[in-house]
């Protein structure tokens, strides 16, 4: 079981993050210091509309009483830290967690607050699209229960090939690598992503915006992403998609800032059939 503890940041720039991982069965533990940051933040313009539907989702999830979303106030005093701050109240709740024994990974993109919780032996991770990966890192540290004396046989460990970890060649290795980026896409390599679809044209504004059209499209509309940024924000046009309809803002868009290259590419792929 694995409990993940999501900081405001986390729930500012990625509106749904809780709503997908409640679907994925994971515990959600949005301590109350975040409800509080939220809702003195939720009055910034450019933080606005992102806050109201934050808490459109949560309240959403509250009435469906579903048991994978918890508001806590539970907090375990973190040594060396005085309670002066919200970051040390956020980082107070993740402790108690561990010191609960339980399983949990705090989702922060706060760099400072990471190194606190790295100091605590807390699992921390940028974005949603690293928890995979670390829920693994976490499973794998977990203790292998003895064998009784009698069971235990002595195996002969197979030889290795040099220069290699698991016996296989470096050239096996490598031809299964792959460009995957768990965290934050850069500008980049969300235009790499893009660029590899040929039937998109892409168009650079004098600002350095980039955007994307498929001027093969079948109805009136062309644009297909937009506003792509080295800020990490971009844009991809998902009204004709139903299975996105709880990601999409007013107008239809999709916010693909903290999209991983597997989730972008089958967006593209998908908003591409339905232009057809």
């Amino acid at each position: 079981m694995v409990y993940v503890l999501l900081d405001t940041n986390i729930l500012i720039y990625d509106p749904y993050v809780v709503k997908k991982l409640v679907r994925r069965n994971y515990y959600v533990v949005i301590p109350m210091m975040v409800i509080d940051e939220l809702d003195k933040l939720k009055m910034r313009n450019d933080l606005k509309q992102n806050i109201t539907k934050t808490g459109q989702v949560i309240e959403e999830i509250i009435n469906e009483k579903n048991k994978y979303l918890n508001l806590t106030t539970n907090l375990e005093e973190v040594p060396g830290l005085q309670f002066n701050k919200p970051d040390n109240y956020i980082l107070a709740a993740a402790y108690h967690l561990k010191k609960q024994q339980k399983n949990v990974i705090f989702i922060t993109n706060d760099r400072f607050l990471r190194l606190k919780s790295e100091a605590l032996g807390i699992k921390m991770i940028s974005s949603y699209d690293q928890l995979e990966k670390a829920v693994k890192e976490l499973e794998e540290k977990k203790p292998i229960p003895s064998k009784p004396a009698e069971n235990i046989r002595i195996e002969k460990k197979k030889e290795e090939k040099p220069g290699t970890d698991d016996g296989k060649p470096d050239s096996d290795r490598k031809s299964v690598e792959k460009f995957y980026n768990k965290g934050f896409l850069t500008l980049e390599q969300k235009r790499r992503i893009f660029k590899s679809f040929p039937e998109l044209t892409e168009e650079i504004d004098k600002y350095g915006r980039v955007s994307y059209k498929y001027y093969g499209s079948k109805i009136t509309k062309k644009t297909l992403a937009h506003q792509l940024t080295h800020t990490g924000n971009g844009y991809v046009y998902g009204a004709y998609l139903p299975e996105y309809k709880d990601e999409l803002d007013p107008r239809g868009w999709i916010n693909i800032k903290e999209y991983g290259e597997k989730d972008l590419r089958e967006l593209i792929c998908k908003v591409i059939e339905s232009y057809k």
